[in-house]
């Protein structure tokens, strides 16, 4: 119980004191209601909202929903989501709270929840809540760029610097001109250096500053290290750092990302590998050594095809570059077969490997891929289109059609999304030699956009045919 438990009333200790004790035995659902109750008493618990949500996730990782109640689960809370919002247009914002409480009650995993409950809690002048909401949407999505600069200011705030400077510069990682983490940074190099001195009462600082290394070190990180020389000074800063703190994965990661903007892959490799060690299944740092392993065989390609251009008759150049390219292929590949065998319940993934498969002109496998994210509500219209164009390829023509026309229900509106699909059902019918279906599908297209590929030439084709 990290709550201070002197200043909480006898009926709220209960609750949370039977709660982790419920959540200790596994009996996930009874501590969610014990844990809800205390809530319901004060709002403020951050910590008990805290443990909330710990248990809503656990109760999910230990007994995920099945394909199809998944599904369901996304659609509800998407509704939750909605209704959340409407609340906090109106001003209701302690509703909203519990209307994205029920949302995750259904979808524990979505990053975006925790995110938009922790900005409620910030307008509500809730910090320590919403610190922690963002912490826990971070640790569902870690390149999310709202936590980490929401999380620099709220630690800035509560004068924890390094911490917030960590959070500051993995967010210039992912966008090196956003405006508030620029501003961020270098506030910080301010409070670091007023801290230092002890002149807070100061006009100006800059003149007063006696540590130039230090001031010099604040101002690299500023300037998100563009220089050589910035990067090779801040490899050096964070190597030193790492020494009393090795497990510090954020620090691993900027020291990382050092090495890359200096193409010294083998060093940001071996980094990369260092926080698997801690964190074996980041989805990061997976990423990111196979990015590199992409970048190492890029590189390569340029100094080849320079050989090739200055060698033209030479073909070992040649069959080399082919060997890299199909290298370069399977890698990202295999990245996804493995991620897709790893969490099955993945819809984004199951796309992905899906579009893959379609590409390698392994329809068989690609329809599996589709056919199960097509159970994803936020999926569905997309991966019918691609079931549609898979059937199509295998000359399936009546399953492709049945595809196209089922997406087309669930998506009304004529959009950029269902011009596609028309047009592959347009093309469809011509393939079944259907030339009046076909044709009154382009005309869909056609009445709101002529430019649409080659929809003018079919129908005007048409009209001339008829002349």
């Amino acid at each position: 119980m990290s709550e201070n438990e002197k200043a909480l009333p006898k009926e709220i200790k209960q609750y949370l004191k039977k709660g982790e004790e419920a959540f200790r035995r596994r009996n996930y659902d009874y501590a969610i209601e014990l844990f809800s109750h205390a809530l319901l008493l004060d709002v403020k618990l951050a910590d008990t909202r805290n443990f909330l949500h710990l248990t809503k996730i656990k109760k999910f990782r230990e007994n995920p929903p099945s394909f199809f109640s998944y599904g369901a689960n996304k659609v509800k809370a998407q509704t939750y989501m909605l209704n959340a919002k409407k609340l906090e247009v109106r001003g209701r914002l302690n509703e909203a709270l519990e209307e994205y409480e029920k949302a995750l009650n259904f979808d524990p995993l979505n990053a975006k929840i925790f995110i938009k409950q922790a900005a409620v809690f910030l307008k509500l002048e809730m910090k320590e809540a919403a610190l922690k909401t963002y912490q826990e949407g971070l640790s569902m999505d870690e390149n999310n760029l709202e936590a980490l600069k929401k999380l620099g200011m709220l630690y800035k705030d509560k004068k924890e610097l390094n911490r917030s400077q960590n959070y500051y510069v993995s967010a210039g990682q992912l966008s090196p001109d956003d405006a508030d983490v620029q501003k961020g940074l270098k506030d910080l190099a301010a409070l670091k250096t007023i801290e230092r001195d002890g002149w807070a009462d100061q006009d100006t600082f800059r003149s007063k500053i006696r540590d130039i290394e230090e001031a010099s070190k604040l101002e690299k990180e500023t300037k998100m290290a563009k220089s050589d020389e910035d990067i090779d000074y801040l490899i050096q800063n964070l190597k030193e750092k790492l020494k009393g703190d090795p497990e510090n994965t954020a620090m691993l990661f900027r020291l990382a990302d050092y090495y890359k903007a200096k193409e010294l892959f083998d060093e940001a490799d071996v980094i990369y590998k260092k926080i698997l060690t801690f964190k074996p299944n980041n989805e990061v740092a997976l990423r990111n050594i196979e990015n590199l392993k992409i970048k190492k065989i890029e590189k390569e390609l340029s100094r080849l095809k320079q050989n090739q251009a200055d060698d033209p008759e030479n073909r070992a150049f040649t069959q080399k570059i082919d060997e890299l390219e199909r290298c370069k292929n399977n890698i990202h590949f295999e990245r996804i077969k493995e991620s897709v065998a790893k969490l099955p319940s993945d819809m984004s993934l199951r796309y992905n490997y899906g579009l893959l498969l379609k590409e390698r002109r392994m329809f068989n496998e690609a329809i599996s891929q589709f056919q199960e994210s097509a159970k994803d509500p936020g999926r569905k219209i997309s991966s019918l289109n691609m079931l549609g164009l898979c059937f199509k390829e295998k000359n399936m023509l009546d399953l492709a059609a049945a595809q196209f026309k089922k997406a087309l229900s669930m998506a009304p509106e004529i959009s950029d999304k269902t011009k596609y699909i028309i047009y592959n059902l347009g093309c469809t019918y011509e393939k079944m030699e259907q030339f009046s279906e076909a044709i009154n599908e382009f005309k869909k297209i056609y009445e709101v956009d002529i430019n649409y590929k080659d929809v003018s030439q079919k129908i005007e084709q048409t009209y001339r045919n008829k002349e």
